[in-house]
């Protein structure tokens, strides 16, 4: 028999152990919750009511006394929640046990948020936190949240955007790739908005982990302005036209002045009262919700551009659903459930008017096409088998807005 020493040598080197934590709903969550004084039964209703279903800590709730008053609220308005805990943060595995002692009875705990934007220096400690933490509680997700691509080298830590990303996933092995951008600044739009959510699906498919993705819904003074309806809207649909699987928002709560930045316009203002933006995050998240158990169906196949020369997108390809398409400008997203049932994002990239995109659908292949509409009722067939002339659909868009079709079946 090996000695003891060697024994424990070879258990040290053994592959991290696999999670058992599935996503099995669409996730509508924020950063920045509601401070410790604000960690209510009533103010968690409100967060149900903006449909929301996932908590994130911050903004003083952290550890034991505010997590603990957090995971009540989440409870008593059926919500899920994230904890963080300093014995965890930033890559630490100290005293796991003792940590899910401390949080994993609650009902409400979806898991344990580790660290927000690390650069690669830290991927090696968090994959032990990570790899820990199953060991303790292969149930809950272990949260981390990654930097944009309009971050330097040195904070990634590595020389390309790409190779940040995919050394996160082969070092960490996470069960979901998270990131944040937000595109709206003082000065103009960023450029690189599409060419991140380009990698990180690219990325994400590759790893065969769900994607989720951080939206502006704030301002912060000198460096971001704060968003219109149309342009968080805008956000959501071509986040999920690249087949996001998590919708969260910076910020809920706006957060104190401090520090740095003075962050203003957050979907609550201080001291909570609800205004308009409150009212459009929750017609946005009911308006997800209607489609979040069709969308945790559909597999990213293809994501076009229509009128762009963004980095790292690609034009309309020939398929055997669309023989041409016309206006824009637009992103199509392209999606398979099961066998042979197709979807497809088309999402105006325009946040001021309104455009009208022409699809022309090859009439050979395309008999029956739906539309599942926001409120949730699919509208009847599109097209008509009796149509002699090559079938096209007229696709009127509202600044920002996106609209989701079906192609059941095609012929073969």
């Amino acid at each position: 028999t090996l000695p003891t020493l060697a024994l424990l040598a070879l258990a040290a080197l053994a592959p991290s152990p696999a999670s058992a934590w599935k996503q099995r709903e669409f996730v509508t969550s924020f950063w920045w919750p509601p401070p410790p004084a604000e960690t209510t039964n009533e103010r968690y209703r409100q967060i149900r009511d903006a449909g929301f279903n996932l908590v994130l800590p911050g903004n003083g709730v952290a550890n034991l006394a505010a997590s603990h008053q957090m995971l009540d609220a989440a409870t008593a308005n059926r919500l899920r929640a994230l904890v963080t805990d300093d014995r965890l943060a930033a890559g630490k595995a100290a005293d796991m046990d003792a940590v899910v002692k401390e949080y994993g009875k609650s009902g409400a705990l979806e898991g344990y948020l580790l660290q927000d934007e690390p650069g690669a220096s830290r991927f090696t400690a968090l994959a032990d936190t990570v790899a820990a933490l199953r060991r303790a509680d292969s149930k809950r997700l272990a949260f981390i949240n990654l930097l944009p691509t309009y971050a330097s080298p040195e904070m990634w830590g590595a020389p390309t955007y790409e190779e940040y990303v995919q050394r996160y996933l082969d070092t960490v092995r996470p069960e979901v790739l998270c990131f944040d951008h937000y595109p709206f600044t003082s000065t103009g739009e960023r450029p690189d908005y599409l060419e991140n959510l380009e990698i990180i699906r690219r990325q994400a498919l590759s790893h065969k982990v769900p994607f989720w993705t951080f939206v502006q819904a704030e301002g912060i003074e000198g460096a971001y302005r704060s968003p219109t309806e149309m342009e968080m809207r805008s956000q959501v649909f071509t986040a999920l036209a690249y087949g996001a699987k998590g919708i969260l928002y910076f910020t809920y709560w706006t957060p104190d002045p401090g520090g740095s930045e003075a962050h203003f316009d957050g979907i609550l203002p201080r001291g909570g009262r609800p205004r308009a933006r409150y009212d459009w995050v929750k017609r946005l998240n009911e308006e997800i919700g209607h489609l979040a158990p069709t969308l945790m169906q559909m597999k990213s196949l293809n994501v076009w551009q229509v009128d762009s020369k963004a980095k790292g997108t690609r034009p309309v390809a020939t398929n055997d659903i669309f023989e041409a398409v016309e206006g824009g400008p637009a992103t199509i997203g392209m999606f398979e459930v099961g066998r042979g049932k197709r979807f497809f994002w088309v999402v105006n990239r325009d946040t001021t008017k309104r455009v009208v995109v022409t699809i022309h659908l090859y009439r050979e292949l395309v008999y029956r096409l739906f539309e599942h509409t926001l409120d949730g009722k699919t509208s009847l067939n599109l097209l008509h088998t009796d149509i002699k002339i090559p079938p096209k659909l007229d696709i009127a868009l509202g600044a920002g807005e996106g609209r989701l079709f079906e192609v059941p079946e095609l012929l073969r």
